[in-house]
């Protein structure tokens, strides 16, 4: 009944990775799983095992006793969504935003993400970051659904926006 927490999505320094830890753990161990927490990285390389990730949870979903994913980007990670987004690696951003809607396509556990709070948008920018934070946000929800938690708020659950 643990929280399995992983600092990104594959290999670094001495960790595993998400998809290789449940494989080394075994089927029968890894199936007893029922959350799983991971605090992404920033957007680069690493990210080309995040369909990997969600195929292996997906299959302890429907095999097991997975029942909760949450992804938490940090102020810094969330930064280099937004970059990539407007100015940097649109492809990349692409590809992950791709690989969220393979990945979760049609699977039953709760899905939760956590992106650090908006820029308060006082100067034009200020404005700007505040509009593509929020069209970063509108993407991810929009990959992954469940509920979509900026700063300590939450601002999407289940396609719905809150707070209107």
């Amino acid at each position: 009944r643990n929280t399995f927490y992983f600092e990104g999505l594959g290999e670094v320094g001495r960790s595993l990775g998400v998809a290789r830890t449940l494989k080394v753990m075994g089927q029968t161990a890894s199936r007893l799983i029922e959350r799983v927490t991971i605090r992404m990285s920033i957007l680069g390389p690493e990210y080309g095992a995040l369909r990997k990730v969600l195929n292996t949870l997906s299959s302890r979903a429907r095999l097991g006793n997975f029942k909760r994913l949450e992804l938490v980007w940090d102020e810094k990670e969330f930064w280099s969504l937004m970059d990539a987004l407007y100015g940097g690696d649109v492809p990349l951003f692409d590809a992950m935003i791709e690989d969220l809607v393979g990945g979760l396509a049609g699977e039953r556990f709760e899905r939760v993400v956590r992106v650090p709070i908006s820029p308060p948008g006082d100067d034009d920018d200020e404005e700007e970051d505040r509009l593509v934070h929020e069209e970063v946000v509108k993407c991810l929800h929009y990959a992954i659904g469940g509920t979509m938690i900026c700063g300590d708020v939450v601002k999407w659950n289940d396609r719905v926006m809150v707070g209107i």
